[in-house]
């Protein structure tokens, strides 16, 4: 069945992003070394995982959550949102901070471990990326995060 309609408790275990996704494969996405970011490193059991790589470009995070779509998407924090995005064909939506929409950018997966959003934050004030500017974080976001996608759970709800 749906584990989302499972109390929290009964439901399978998040999605772990620093342990199920090689750095090899963060590299090849962002086309440069990167290093984990163990400042963006949180596990609160049953509710929350997030890690984060970066260079000198960019930040690319990813966090997993039992939070609903319904509560994400009415997040205060995010400026505009993407109710239709859809990424290798898998549904989501798509958002970014806001008043920083040009430097952030958040793909969500709602898969059978968890909400999985895949997040891209430009560090640098010109927003360049691979050596050229200006990139959007979406743009970026675009660009990176196809090698990404075959680690997160399937089972789109």
């Amino acid at each position: 069945g749906n584990p989302w309609d499972l109390p929290v408790e009964q439901r399978p275990a998040l999605f772990e992003p620093c342990g199920e996704i090689p750095i090899e494969a963060i590299e090849e996405t962002v086309g440069s070394p990167v290093r984990l970011d163990e400042g963006l490193r949180n596990h609160e059991p049953g509710d929350l995982f997030t890690c984060g790589w970066k260079n000198d470009e960019l930040l690319f995070g990813v966090i997993s959550t039992w939070k609903t779509k319904r509560a994400l998407i009415g997040d205060r924090g995010f400026g505009s949102v993407d109710t239709e995005s859809t990424v290798s064909g898998r549904p989501g939506f798509r958002a970014s901070d806001e008043g920083r929409e040009e430097d952030t950018c958040y793909q969500a997966f709602f898969t059978s471990r968890g909400a999985v959003l895949v997040n891209v934050n430009l560090r640098t004030s010109l927003r360049t990326f691979r050596g050229e500017r200006p990139w959007t974080a979406c743009d970026v976001l675009d660009e990176v995060i196809e090698p990404v996608v075959p680690y997160i759970p399937g089972g789109d709800y």
